[in-house]
């Protein structure tokens, strides 16, 4: 048996598609067992949180199935009756949630209670779960001195549903005979700054609701760390379907979901999409489908049918992965570019004249996306994502460039993922081969050759690569300018957009232009909040800023782009 491949977990919340996490997190725990993978950090939020604690603390998935399905799932969902508008509103004027939080205490309760594990440190492996601070606006990840139940009891903690604001948290609000004691000089009179008696409070007594308001998929504390505990990998749902709201109470529900979404959305757009498995829109369970989920979990003879679609999608997706993992990508397993071996340097150059055979057919782009992100710990990141279709002969093979990174004998954690816009669920397969460009030697390649060349007339195709190094844009720093450049001898037609995009420390200033020959063609600087939290993700907008060239309907004689920076 090979060395277990090691991973990072973030599991997105969901309310009552719970159902569907348990069962991807039980083909999980099943692959565990054979010691192909190795789970080294996990993270969640919400119902994310409840499955990554029970699977870090050993819980059967199987049984949890069960009692969700014939015990404390059915038990919780008998509890709550849909309120009517009238007692919505005078739960809310009270100032108390619309529904009573104790049933969902003893829920979680019941479902630890046989973890034997009290506090977060417990947990091995550690575990992070999020909540939202509503009285400070930011993300809460729990301290490993939190208890299990309270941690997930405010990860789960739908505002206005389950909690609300406390007014005994308010130390500046006074009424009644406090009022009129502040009116009169003394030793009772309250010393100080109110706000800052507040803060202090704030910081004591968080107000913590469901950390899916900000991060509904936890993965930015683990990105920090995938060089020493493994890549993350995400088990998310895909976007249910949006309705226009037409009531007050449709309108607050589409506000919260966009908020969630496109927390989401921001997530797993730091995650190549080979790391990532969605439970898709064939899983037909919404958050607050109690009801459904109870069904889908089945009896003690069968699981339900989406439950069994989503435990048999899930086995699939990790064996893909760990295949892949444990393969290798050869050419980054080790170094062949720094051989001084004559013989492995005239190969690496034939295999270049050969690819370049294969690679002459022209293709099409709908868009090409790169982006270079500059983390200032001494490791960067590029991701180039593209569309493209083949035209009038078949695709046999395509050159992909790789980078140095910090350790020479695995380069850069590169990797890439194709397949047809059709069938995204379906990867292309393909051989690598390490290949030079005999005319600079420096350059370090990578041939694809496709198990089945993609026909002519076909596509759309995705093709997205991640890649990592040391220092991608060195130049920046020991000269205060760089460049950023895409080009693409087999481009074809008009290329409906091009960006080329830095996202770096907002320490540094950086200015942008595009080569004199792209002066004449539309340019649109990268500047909108929208576009900025579209690259950055869930970077942190006081830390990280992103510079930038978009250019639209770039014509067939000019199907790459050149920007020039400088600090």
């Amino acid at each position: 048996m090979g060395k277990a491949v090691r991973i990072q977990l973030a599991i997105q919340g969901g309310g009552a598609k719970i159902i569907g996490l348990v069962a991807a997190a039980e083909a999980l725990q099943a692959i565990q067992k054979t010691g192909t993978i190795e789970i080294t950090r996990l993270a969640g939020t919400s119902a994310g949180a409840i499955v990554a604690t029970l699977l870090s603390a050993g819980v059967d998935m199987g049984q949890l199935r069960l009692s969700l399905g014939t015990g404390e799932l059915k038990q919780l969902f008998e509890n709550y009756s849909k309120p009517g508008p009238l007692s919505i509103a005078k739960q809310l004027i009270a100032g108390s949630p619309i529904c009573d939080p104790e049933p969902i205490r003893n829920f979680l309760r019941a479902l630890l209670a046989g973890v034997k594990k009290e506090h977060l440190s417990d947990l091995k492996p550690e575990v992070q779960i999020v909540s939202a601070n509503v009285a400070m606006s930011c993300k809460h990840s729990h301290p490993s001195s939190d208890t299990l139940l309270e941690a997930l009891m405010s990860s789960t903690a739908l505002p206005f549903v389950f909690r609300v604001w406390d007014n005994r948290k308010q130390p500046q609000a006074q009424t009644g005979f406090k009022v009129f004691l502040q009116m009169l000089p003394g030793p009772w009179q309250r010393q100080g700054d109110p706000r800052e008696v507040q803060a202090d409070t704030d910081k004591e007594y968080p107000l913590l609701v469901d950390g899916g308001i900000c991060e509904n998929l936890p993965i930015n504390e683990l990105l920090k760390d995938e060089y020493e505990l493994g890549p993350v990998v995400a088990i998310t749902f895909s976007s249910g379907k949006y309705y226009r709201p037409n009531s007050i109470f449709g309108f607050g529900k589409a506000v919260m979901d966009t908020a969630i979404d496109n927390s989401v959305h921001r997530a797993r757009s730091l995650l190549p999409s080979s790391a990532i498995f969605e439970i898709g829109q064939w899983f037909p369970i919404s958050t607050l489908d109690f009801a459904e989920a109870i069904d889908a979990a089945g009896t003690v003879a069968q699981p339900g049918e989406p439950y069994l679609t989503v435990r048999q999608k899930a086995k699939e997706f990790f064996e893909r992965y760990i295949q892949r993992q444990q393969d290798g990508n050869p050419a980054t397993s080790y170094d062949p570019w720094s051989s001084e071996n004559t013989t492995v340097r005239k190969v690496m150059e034939a295999n270049w004249h050969v690819c370049s055979t294969f690679c002459r057919p022209k293709i099409r782009f709908d868009y090409v996306s790169m982006v270079v992100t500059i983390y200032g710990s001494g490791e960067d990141q590029l991701t180039l994502k593209c569309r493209f279709s083949v035209l009038d002969e078949p695709m046999t093979a395509i050159r992909l460039s790789v980078m140095n990174t910090i350790n020479n004998d695995y380069l850069g954690r590169t990797s890439w993922t194709l397949h047809s816009v059709a069938t995204p669920e379906k990867e292309i397969k393909a051989t690598t081969v390490p290949i030079r460009d005999p005319g600079d030697p420096e350059s370090r390649w990578i041939a694809l050759y496709f198990e089945k060349p993609l026909p002519t007339n076909s596509g759309p195709y995705e093709l997205e690569i991640v890649d990592f190094a040391d220092v991608i844009l060195d130049k920046l720093e020991l000269k205060k300018e760089d460049t950023l450049e895409f080009w693409s001898d087999r481009a074809t037609g008009q290329t409906d957009a091009i960006e080329l995009v830095v996202i770096h420390s907002n320490k540094t200033h950086l200015t942008v232009e595009s080569k004199p020959e792209y002066r004449h063609l539309t340019a649109e600087t990268i500047t909108s909040r929208q576009d900025k939290d579209r690259f950055r993700g869930t970077l942190p907008r006081d830390r990280f800023d992103v510079t930038g060239l978009r250019i639209m309907a770039v014509p067939d004689a000019k199907a790459g782009m050149l920007i020039h920076l400088h600090t």
